[in-house]
């Protein structure tokens, strides 16, 4: 049970450092080209990726037979996507 919980951290891990970076570049590409565009994206994906984060969770919880965990993660995935989306739309 502990070997798992380590392989979900990192898991977990890669996803928010790459999440960050990902968007740290953008940005910053963004500030020497003066591209508002990609200024934007960088942000999009800064804003995204606690949301990626719940999705890796919840595959790994899945995986490792953890049921209750996979749903909680997955509802609150889902949950702050349709949040989102109402509120893009509103």
């Amino acid at each position: 049970m502990r070997h798992m919980q380590i392989g979900i951290n990192k898991s977990i891990s890669k996803v928010l450092t790459f999440g960050l970076i990902v968007s740290v570049a953008l940005i910053l590409l963004a500030t020497v080209s003066k591209n508002l565009h990609l200024a934007k994206w960088g942000l999009y994906i800064l804003l995204l990726t606690p949301v990626a984060r719940l999705i890796v969770a919840s595959f790994k919880f899945s995986k490792s037979k953890d049921k209750l965990f996979a749903v909680i993660t997955a509802i609150t995935a889902v949950s702050i996507v349709i949040s989102a989306l109402i509120n893009y739309h509103f």
